[in-house]
């Protein structure tokens, strides 16, 4: 039975290869919100 194998890190490479190629580049807009304060559920101690 043949199946195919696809070998990830080459799938990675040629998808970055593509993504250049269109045009693609990361966000310029400062869209993220700072990150939320974390509650822990342990309580202090005095």
């Amino acid at each position: 039975m043949a199946v195919p194998v696809i070998d990830g890190v080459t799938a990675a490479i040629k998808l970055a290869e593509a993504l250049v190629g269109a045009g693609y580049t990361t966000s310029k807009v400062i869209a993220y919100d700072y990150p939320r304060l974390k509650h822990s559920g342990v309580a202090a101690v005095a």
